[in-house]
């Protein structure tokens, strides 16, 4: 981000837009806003048509701009993670990355039928073969259809900001986790709970080595569907000795929900403060965002930090 001076990462949920800008300040960041906006109605993002989707992310941008000016030059933006199609798939290693590419479109071909192979964008990160993951040569692939992005880049348009990066909230959000915690070492199990899906990952040495998308009734079935995951799964190894940290993030996330999830599984989450490590504007030093709801803007801000 040395190139601009003034970024803003944007968390798009099915409810809500939340912004967190940073500016660059002499030798770190400057935490200069954190706040979010709730739709006037809740956006489906799959069955909206782009301009009600549009209509309702510009409002609450408005009332985000309205409340503090935005200052960004640029922007980058996070989806819902339901707005990704993932598998972990075996590739050849002698494949040249663009030719790795189109092997996973025609593999998202035939497990999703539905989708445009064509149409998507993908994110491929290469597992090594280890305790964890007995299968060598597999990889964790994350696909999005490209009018997402397109989305976006209308968006940003409209707004005067020059797009970087859109990224899924998961991972951005564990992106902000490494950058607090530094946790570039050992087992990490990281749960994200947002607009009732339920994303798991694990992450070996900074890395996924497994990660699944549950759609949920509601936030009581959180430690059912990551048992059966995670722990009852004849194709991944995990035990809980295994695990060094575990983390919880996302939206709607109550201390007693937390509790409980710690509880039943028998595992200490910790919610993670993604400004500790920021310089803090002073006039938002006493916001609820930067405070008791910090936690919930692990995502923008790990987008919003994002170098590469």
């Amino acid at each position: 981000m040395s190139d601009l001076q003034r970024h803003a990462g944007i968390n798009v949920t099915d409810s809500k837009l939340q912004l967190v800008e940073i500016h660059l300040s002499g030798d770190g960041f400057l935490l200069y806003n954190a706040d979010e906006a709730y739709y006037n109605e809740p956006v489906n993002f799959k069955n909206e048509k782009t301009a009600r989707a549009l209509e309702r992310m510009q409002e609450a941008y408005d009332e985000l701009n309205v409340k503090r000016a935005v200052e960004a030059e640029s922007a980058s933006v996070t989806l819902p993670v339901d707005l990704f199609y993932i598998a972990q798939l075996p590739y050849d290693p002698t494949l040249l990355r663009q030719d790795m590419i189109e092997e996973f479109r025609w593999e998202f071909s035939l497990l999703y039928p539905f989708l445009d192979p064509a149409e998507l964008t993908f994110q491929v990160f290469e597992i090594e073969e280890s305790y964890l993951n007995t299968y060598p040569n597999t990889a964790v692939v994350a696909a999005s259809p490209r009018r997402y992005l397109r989305l976006v880049s209308e968006f940003c348009e409209r707004n005067h900001l020059e797009p970087r990066f859109v990224d899924n909230a998961h991972f951005a959000a564990d992106r902000a986790l490494s950058r607090v915690d530094r946790l570039e070492k050992g087992v990490i199990l990281s749960l994200y709970f947002a607009d009732n899906v339920l994303s798991i990952e694990v992450l070996s040495d900074g890395l996924p080595v497994f990660v699944k998308l549950i759609r949920l009734r509601n936030a009581g079935e959180i430690v059912k569907q990551a048992q059966r995951a995670l722990f009852n799964n004849p194709r991944f190894y995990l035990k809980k000795e295994l695990i060094d940290f575990a983390f919880i993030g996302g939206d709607h996330l109550s201390a007693p929900l937390v509790k409980r999830v710690e509880r039943d599984l028998d595992l200490k989450f910790k919610q993670v403060n993604p400004f500790q490590r920021l310089k803090i504007a002073p006039e938002i030093r006493r916001s609820r965002a930067v405070g008791s709801a910090s936690f919930s803007f692990l995502a923008a801000t790990g987008v919003a930090t994002r170098l590469a």
